[in-house]
C-alpha cells in the first residue's frame, strides 16, 4: 500500500495492490535402485516423494524445467499445471530409462509476483555411491531459488 498527496487539493490517495510473493515450494523426493544390479548400476530407479506448492494466487503455474530421464509427470500425470492456487502432488515413479552419471529433475513455479525454481541431482555413477541393500541413492544437490 502506498499513499501520496494529491497535488491539487492536498488530500491523500491510497493506492493498494495485490501482487503475490513468489510461490512457496516444499519438494521431497527420494530415489532408490530396484531390479537387477549389474556393471555398477541398477536396471531401474524408483522415485517417491511429493511436492507441496502454494502459488499464492489462482493464476499460478508450474512446469518441469530439467530432467535427463524419461518424462517425469509430476503434476498429476502431466509435465505442467496451470491456473491453480495450491496443490499437493505425490510422485511414485519407476524410471526404466536413465543414462549418464547423474539423475536430474527440476521444476519452476511462477505467478505475477515472481518464481521459485527447484532442482535435485543424484549421483548414479559408481557402485561405491550406492547401497546395494536398497537404501536411498546419494542426493548431491538440492537447490531452491526464489525471485
Amino acid at each position: 500500500m502506498r499513499s501520496r498527496p494529491d497535488q491539487q487539493d492536498g488530500s491523500v490517495q491510497i493506492i493498494q495492490h495485490k501482487i503475490p510473493g513468489a510461490p512457496d515450494v516444499n519438494w521431497q523426493l527420494n530415489v532408490k535402485g530396484v531390479g537387477e544390479f549389474t556393471n555398477g548400476r541398477y536396471a531401474q530407479l524408483k522415485s517417491t516423494g511429493f511436492a507441496s506448492i502454494n502459488n499464492k494466487t489462482s493464476e499460478g503455474r508450474c512446469t518441469i524445467t530439467a530432467q535427463n530421464i524419461a518424462p517425469i509427470n509430476l503434476f498429476n500425470g502431466q509435465p505442467s499445471k496451470t491456473n491453480f492456487y495450491s496443490d499437493y502432488f505425490a510422485l511414485n515413479n519407476t524410471i526404466t530409462s536413465h543414462s549418464g552419471d547423474e539423475l536430474v529433475i527440476g521444476f519452476t513455479c511462477s505467478n505475477s509476483g515472481g518464481s521459485t525454481s527447484v532442482i535435485k541431482r543424484w549421483d548414479i555413477s559408481v557402485i561405491k555411491r550406492w547401497d546395494i541393500n536398497g537404501k536411498d541413492i546419494l542426493l548431491i544437490e538440492s537447490t531452491v531459488i526464489s525471485n
